[in-house]
């Protein structure tokens, strides 16, 4: 799965626009810097580029940079938006088809045979919302496998 976003989006992205949502990897950080004439505002800035050939500068004020900042890495897929919150992986019922969850792969255990009378295949990771809340994930039977765990990685969001 290719995480990146093409030109479009980001041809499509506006000044001021908080419900946008890119995925890109960081190519320069600024780091935080003090700005303002009467009123002092902390500025936390870097750079994200879509893989396509184009950058965008990203912007975190004030009481945000204590919150994104840390997760901001040299050469890394980062996103603009918040991980899952806990609350979110804390409500999850077993089976659930229609739960939607966003984390980055922290473990992935792979394919393993399971069952006593009947064996099947079974491919487990482990996702995590950047809170250290981690949800373990499996994926039952070759079809679903073959399918998804081509597109598990250490590290991306899924």
């Amino acid at each position: 799965m290719d995480l990146m976003e093409n030109n479009t989006t980001f041809d499509r992205l506006q000044d001021g626009d908080l419900s946008g949502e890119v995925v890109g990897y960081v190519t320069d950080i600024y780091g935080s810097m003090t700005v303002g004439r009467l009123r002092k505002y902390q500025l936390f800035r870097f750079i994200l580029d879509n893989g396509y050939g184009q950058k965008l500068l990203i912007l975190i004020w004030d009481d945000l940079i204590n919150h994104y900042a840390p997760n901001i890495t040299l050469n890394q897929v980062n996103l603009t938006m918040d991980l899952s919150e806990n609350s979110t992986f804390d409500h999850l019922v077993d089976r659930d088809k229609t739960a939607e969850v966003i984390g980055y792969v922290c473990e992935i255990y792979g394919t393993s045979i399971v069952g006593k009378s009947k064996q099947y295949s079974l491919f487990k990771f482990v996702l995590n919302n950047g809170s250290n809340k981690k949800l373990m994930v499996c994926i039952w039977d070759d079809p679903l496998i073959n399918r998804h765990s081509p597109n598990i990685k250490i590290n991306e969001v899924n």
